[in-house]
């Protein structure tokens, strides 16, 4: 009996330390995309804002639908 306990303690721990694992692999994926959109959303910004004073006759638009 005390075997059949210990190997369900060990089992459940080592699936508690695998969704552990896997809920930090997700969260590292969703800042890591977080970021990289980010850093597109700064570029076309910069972009749109560039050609505005680049051609001050133009109207400057935004690069994602408003």
């Amino acid at each position: 009996m005390f075997a059949f306990i210990a190997a369900a303690f060990v089992t459940v721990s080592f699936l508690m330390g695998d969704l552990a694992r896997e809920r930090r692999r997700r969260r590292e994926q969703l800042e890591d995309r977080a970021r990289r959109l980010q850093v597109q959303r700064e570029q076309e910004v910069w972009l749109a804002t560039t050609n505005a004073a680049r051609y001050p006759g133009a109207r400057a638009r935004a690069p994602w639908p408003c």
